[in-house]
């Protein structure tokens, strides 16, 4: 019987991977980042936590709010055209 010598270290190699998870941990409320040192702006839709990686706000921003992390204020219209009574 011959052995397949490119097979067994083939074989070899795949029996030494190693496979690894990264875990996030999750952040307190309001908090997002490596190491969680970012604060939300808090003017997430609903007032829900920003995402916890990268702080944006995933159901959107509150009224007068913009941008993926609704940190952006866009104020309110004022019709200055409105008769007086």
């Amino acid at each position: 019987m011959e052995v397949d010598k490119q097979q067994l270290r083939e074989n070899q190699n795949a029996s030494s991977t190693v496979e690894f998870v990264i875990m996030i941990p999750d952040c307190v409320g309001g908090w997002f980042g490596k190491n969680c040192l970012e604060e939300c702006s808090g003017h997430c839709a609903g007032s829900q936590h920003c995402d916890v990686v990268d702080g944006h706000c995933p159901n959107g921003c509150q009224d007068w709010w913009s941008g993926d992390k609704c940190d952006t204020f866009i104020g309110r219209s004022i019709n200055i055209h409105q008769k007086r009574k």
